[in-house]
């Protein structure tokens, strides 16, 4: 575990150039990514409640209207 996790680490050091601004852009698109599986996570909870019948149609909309500006707003931070 030690090994790989070192190793990834030179992986991005090396294709980062390893300036600070670079790092702190990997470390932005790593919580990024995060945010994504936690919002597939909430999406799969959040169908199950909604097939068994606990939650709306419009409260399902309303989410994923609010996860899409949400993720315009991660990749627009990242790519700027």
């Amino acid at each position: 575990m030690g090994n790989t996790l070192a190793s990834v680490i030179t992986a991005f050091e090396t294709y980062a150039g390893s300036s600070a601004a670079n790092i702190a852009q990997y470390i932005v698109f790593f919580q990024a990514s995060l945010f994504f599986v936690w919002t597939a996570f909430q999406l799969l909870g959040y169908y199950r409640s909604w097939v068994i019948g606990s939650f709306t149609f419009f409260e399902m909309a309303m989410y994923l209207l609010r996860n899409m500006i949400l993720l315009v707003i991660v990749v627009a931070f990242i790519l700027q």
